[in-house]
């Protein structure tokens, strides 16, 4: 029995390191894993489809129609209904809507929603402010507060859809992060490399060469410790 024991606890401790998310989407109804993306029609025709990295809680009722973004993105086109109101759990914000096509982003400290046809209602958990966006405008929520809208490029935005990431004048720890959700190895900042600003645009498919255009770029190295650990210094 402690040999069972053991071997269980050390399993536990891989999945918390390696794949914390196999604990974290335990009873969700859509996940994908890193590097994998997902299309899915709902129970009333809507279609959603799910980024990489991205676990969805579906809850569809007479009189409501709900998605709870655990973490991760989703683009949601929404099929009318103004007696049944779609609404989405950011975590961050919640997002109300009868019909139209948005994207919704969610990280542990923020969330943000794109619009690309229609408008939504982009709102504090608590209520407490509110924005509507219209195609082409985009809204972040976080430390508690909800951001001014924004004109963003839907094409930049909405990139990873066509298996592309982009970003202009981004903070690398984001850009990274991004990166994460494509690959199970696990990617490395060391020093204060977070915080330098960087644009690009590179395919979603070569986590390691776009690693080692961004390192180019902010004067960085990239070290490949083992095939599960790059660190970028």
């Amino acid at each position: 029995p402690i040999q069972i024991g053991g071997m269980a606890l050390a399993a536990a401790l891989v999945a918390a390191v390696f794949a914390p998310g196999l604990i974290a989407d335990f009873g969700a109804d859509m996940v994908t894993g890193r590097g994998e993306t997902a299309e899915r029609r709902l129970p009333d025709g809507s279609t959603v489809r799910v980024a990489a990295d991205t676990a969805l809680d579906i809850d569809f009722t007479a009189g409501a129609r709900t998605v709870a973004v655990r973490r991760g993105e989703a683009f949601f086109d929404v099929i009318p209904d103004p007696d049944r109101p779609f609404l989405v759990d950011g975590g961050a914000a919640r997002v109300r809507v009868t019909g139209t096509a948005f994207n919704v982003e969610r990280s542990e400290a923020e969330a943000s929603v794109v619009v690309a046809r229609g408008s939504v209602e982009v709102s504090l958990p608590d209520g407490s402010a509110t924005e509507t966006l219209t195609p082409g405008e985009k809204v972040r929520a976080q430390g508690g507060g909800l951001g001014p809208a924004e004109t963003v490029d839907l094409d930049m935005e909405l990139g990873w859809m066509s298996g592309r990431i982009a970003f202009n004048q981004q903070p690398l720890g984001e850009v990274v992060a991004a990166l994460q959700r494509q690959t199970d190895a696990r990617i490395a900042l060391r020093g204060g490399l977070s915080d330098r600003l960087v644009s690009g645009s590179f395919p979603l498919n070569d986590v390691d060469a776009n690693l080692d255009a961004l390192a180019a770029a902010t004067g960085a190295r990239v070290l490949h410790v083992t095939p599960w650990l790059r660190v970028v210094y």
